[in-house]
């Protein structure tokens, strides 16, 4: 008689089990569908940063090595720039973190791509668009870069790279240095130039990749690269885009 009464625990006990497990199961699956939502080739998710059809808030994740963290005045310029273009109803956020230095520069893509998948954890969830900064100690491996934009929604600056070339005399400051490439790397992760944001009036400079054509656009090929900082010496502000560039981002869900 005790076995038969039992019984029926043994078999809630055994639901309850299955019921824990499948749950765990589809958490695992959904939190690697969003991972790999965020590890796409650059211009993927333009639409999405740039319009709330499908995303109003933006998580901005950075991490940056002891002694580059972004100083406040340049946190603000950039999100001031994002905020002037992508329809977000309910802003960026923005979590920031420091490391020691890993180590690993000068710095491949491959060297930031797999650093980025230890240390991201931020990824897109519900109506949260999660970008991914990594602001390094050291150069990339073409010294000339100062930075890039490598996947979906992930980006890296250069920090010790720009810090060596700014902030002497005739050189610019290291901080509008920073919200120059700053903004130049987030406009290729919205799409810019034709790389995942169609082009309007037809505006690429295609012997420099996804460049603007336009030699004052912030979308300029060599405003990633070391071979711009004397365009900036005297000046207060970064380049702007230019109307091409605006257009496109306008017809592709952005303000």
């Amino acid at each position: 008689m005790s076995l038969n009464k039992k019984a029926p625990m043994r078999i809630l006990y055994l639901l309850i089990a299955i019921l824990l497990i499948s749950q765990t199961s589809c958490k695992k699956d959904k939190e690697e569908a969003s991972k790999k939502a965020n590890q796409l080739s650059v211009g993927t998710s333009a639409n999405d940063i740039l319009s709330a059809s499908k995303y109003d808030k933006i998580v901005l994740e950075i991490i940056a090595v002891n002694g580059f963290e972004l100083d406040n005045s340049v946190l603000t310029s950039f999100k001031t720039f994002v905020e002037s273009i992508a329809n977000k109803p309910n802003g960026i956020e923005v979590k920031a973190s420091t490391i020691n230095s890993p180590g690993l520069a000068p710095y491949s893509i491959n060297d930031i791509a797999t650093f980025e998948e230890k240390a991201r954890k931020e990824y897109n969830s519900d109506k949260q668009l999660a970008i991914f900064l990594f602001i390094t100690e050291g150069s990339y491996s073409e010294n000339n870069v100062l930075g890039l934009a490598y996947q979906n929604t992930s980006m890296a600056i250069m920090g010790g790279r720009i810090r060596e070339l700014t902030g002497g005399i005739g050189q610019p400051s290291e901080n509008l240095v920073l919200q120059t490439v700053l903004r130049h790397e987030i406009a290729h992760l919205m799409g810019l130039v034709n790389i995942g944001t169609p082009m309007q009036t037809y505006h690429q400079d295609e012997p420099h990749g996804h460049h603007c054509n336009d030699k004052n656009c912030l979308m300029y090929y060599a405003v990633e690269t070391g071979g711009f900082l004397s365009n900036l010496v005297g000046s207060s502000n970064p380049p702007n885009l230019d109307v091409n560039c605006k257009a496109d981002l306008k017809a592709n869900g952005g303000k």
